[in-house]
């Protein structure tokens, strides 16, 4: 599996077989997020594939604007993981701890801050709309 960036070059299929066991992806700097064909089944499996291929892609597309336009409380996209000719998953930075960890060791006035910049900062890159301030 090789690391890619890049939404022309992630616009590759997605793997038709990304339920089943998979070599990892090694980076214990990333998380990989695989595409979950099974979250979309339907009963016919093209329609599955294809709904979940414009999905990814979607996200990719998203993504890759994060990475032109990076927020410190966004999580860093690292790239696609590609198997041949094939979309494997996301891969994103890994974080040290769950939430569940630091949760009652932070400030949540300073949380309230800080998912407010980065909801600002999605709605300045017209990713989300926002009037919540």
């Amino acid at each position: 599996m090789r690391l890619v960036t890049g939404v022309q070059t992630c616009a590759l299929p997605i793997s038709p077989t990304l339920a089943e066991s998979k070599p990892q992806f090694k980076d214990s700097g990333s998380f990989l997020k695989r595409f979950g064909l099974r979250d979309y089944s339907h009963a016919d499996p093209a329609l599955s594939l294809a709904l979940t291929t414009h999905l990814a892609t979607h996200e990719v597309a998203t993504l890759e604007s994060l990475r032109r336009h990076p927020h410190p409380n966004i999580v860093k996209y690292r790239g696609c993981v590609v198997e041949g000719a094939l979309v494997e998953g996301i891969a994103l930075e890994r974080y040290t701890h769950q939430l569940s960890y630091v949760a009652d060791k932070v400030d949540p006035a300073m949380v309230l801050r800080d998912v407010g910049s980065a909801l600002e900062h999605l709605h300045a890159l017209g990713i989300v709309h926002v009037r919540a301030f």
